[in-house]
């Protein structure tokens, strides 16, 4: 699936401002089907109140997204686009 990366310089730049606690993927892989559900948590700290980021999530379709217990409007995922 195609997907906007962000360059180095980018990436460096969000690097001042995020650290990553961690990561917990959950996969769900049916043998002979093309797609599978999948669950990423990732757990953050924002050392900068108010930044902006985003998570990449290269899929077909997002079932529920949330921050700090907040759901995000998820009706205009495209695969490509931030919400």
């Amino acid at each position: 699936m195609p997907g906007v990366n962000i360059s180095q310089i980018e990436a460096q730049e969000r690097a001042k401002y995020l650290s990553i606690d961690s990561y917990d993927v959950t996969l769900k892989i049916i043998p002979g089907q093309e797609t599978f559900y999948s669950k990423s948590i990732v757990h953050f700290a924002c050392n900068e109140p108010g930044i902006d980021t985003f998570i990449d999530a290269p899929a077909h379709r997002v079932i529920s997204s949330t921050l700090n217990g907040m759901a995000f409007d998820i009706s205009n995922f495209d695969g490509e686009s931030t919400f």
